[in-house]
């Protein structure tokens, strides 16, 4: 990655080019007094969205800072067994969607059981803590 210091709204703000892409980010760092002379990581909310293969009764997916997992319809009950990324950070988020098929189905994420409801898709919001994946709510079919 490569930096430059550009202007933005009058104020210095940092811009990073990914030489690999050429993809290029901007943004403007709050003034936070605190945070003066530190050195503070920040997450782009990039959200990734691996291809998961659900034709078995477990899958295997990794999770990164922000990860959606949409398994479409299933046909029967899931394990998804996940490894989480070496720098997953404590507040990275896993959102997890499916549709049941005419038969409620379960789809297991971290050892939490996500129960749907048949014919509808359901969707079941995860925060990482720092160690596991915690619910956020209840999972929602709609």
């Amino acid at each position: 990655m490569l930096q430059n210091l550009v202007k933005s709204q009058g104020k210095e703000a940092a811009m990073w080019v990914n030489l690999h892409t050429n993809a290029s980010y901007n943004f403007a760092a709050p003034e936070i007094p605190e945070h003066e002379g530190k050195i503070i990581e920040v997450i782009f909310p990039v959200i990734d969205t691996p291809s998961v293969d659900v034709s078995g009764a477990s899958a295997d997916v990794g999770v990164k800072a922000n990860t959606l997992i949409d398994l479409g319809e299933i046909s029967g009950n899931k394990t998804l067994n996940v490894t989480a990324a070496d720098n997953l950070k404590k507040g990275g988020r896993v959102t997890v969607i499916f549709a049941s098929d005419a038969t409620a189905r379960t789809v297991t994420f971290a050892e939490v059981a996500i129960v749907g409801v048949a014919s509808k898709k359901t969707v079941q919001e995860f925060i990482f803590d720092g160690t596991d994946f915690v619910p956020v709510a209840a999972a929602l079919s709609i």
